[in-house]
């Protein structure tokens, strides 16, 4: 099933929490006012849904939603460990016939996003703190869940594990400029196959991507920091020297650094 939850809209835990289950258990028949969210961290569970049957397995997610029966399909495997959230729906929530922003499929596998495993953590962690600010947090954090659970349906870098070793790769290290075969033998792929990726998802190569991302950083650097060398500028980001900086940089921009800070500079 195909479901729909508003981005936009302000969000409410109303109980969540880790489960241990030493022997094998079935899951409760029942109708919440809440949307269930379940991570499963060990284990096996059959768990059905208006009549469609789910096998929840280690680092899946099943999101049983509000307003509709579940019911046991198969009993968990012994030493089963759930994370558990139930969040109130919003009224933009409800079934969807197509993927797009927001929609996310009953079952996920995140075995290659951790943020996933992450945000569920903190959010049980974060629930039972009292004050404003909590209430803030816990909301913040159920709506970026639902966005990462929802990106997993697409081809990104969140959902794919050599673009995202890559590009986290690249992001952390601006001071170094990576060969294709570093970044290949980082990711444990070939370099066409790393290729293939960063033409399929962001339509060049992984050397274009790497430079455009770095003159980048550099166009905004000479605004912010109107005092830094150019030398400085290229040690900082990975070009071996200022004048190979400035010639890639004219190609970018069509002007040389120093012109472009002149322009922008306020």
């Amino acid at each position: 099933m195909l479901y729909r939850y508003d981005l936009n809209a302000e969000r409410t835990i109303e109980s969540c929490g880790h489960c241990y289950f030493k022997d094998r258990t079935m899951h409760p028949e029942r109708v919440l006012p809440c949307h269930d969210l379940i991570y499963l961290t060990e284990g096996e569970w059959g768990i059905g849904m208006e009549g469609q049957q789910y096998l929840l397995k280690k680092d899946r997610v099943l999101i049983l939603n509000a307003g509709l029966r579940h019911y046991p399909v198969t009993p968990c495997s012994p030493r089963a460990k759930t994370i558990f959230l139930h969040i109130y729906p919003a009224a933009g929530d409800g079934p969807a016939d197509r993927d797009g922003a927001g929609c996310i499929p009953s079952l996920t596998d995140c075995s290659q996003n951790p943020r996933i495993k992450r945000l569920f953590e903190d959010l049980v962690l974060f629930a039972d703190n009292p004050g404003p600010e909590s209430r803030v947090i816990t909301s913040s954090m159920c709506r970026l869940l639902l966005c990462h659970l929802s990106l997993m349906s697409f081809p990104t870098t969140d959902s794919d594990p050599v673009l995202y070793i890559v590009v986290k790769s690249i992001k952390e290290t601006p001071q170094h400029f990576f060969t294709e075969e570093e970044l290949s033998e980082m990711a444990g792929v070939s370099v066409k196959t790393l290729r293939n990726r960063f033409r399929n998802r962001f339509g060049m190569t992984p050397r274009a991507w790497q430079m455009e991302q770095k003159l980048s950083l550099v166009s905004a650097a000479l605004v912010t920091h109107g005092n830094i060398p150019l030398k400085a500028l290229a040690d900082n980001y990975g070009f071996c020297d200022e004048f190979y900086l400035s010639h890639c940089f004219r190609a970018r921009f069509g002007m040389p650094p120093g012109e472009y800070r002149k322009k922008n500079l306020r």
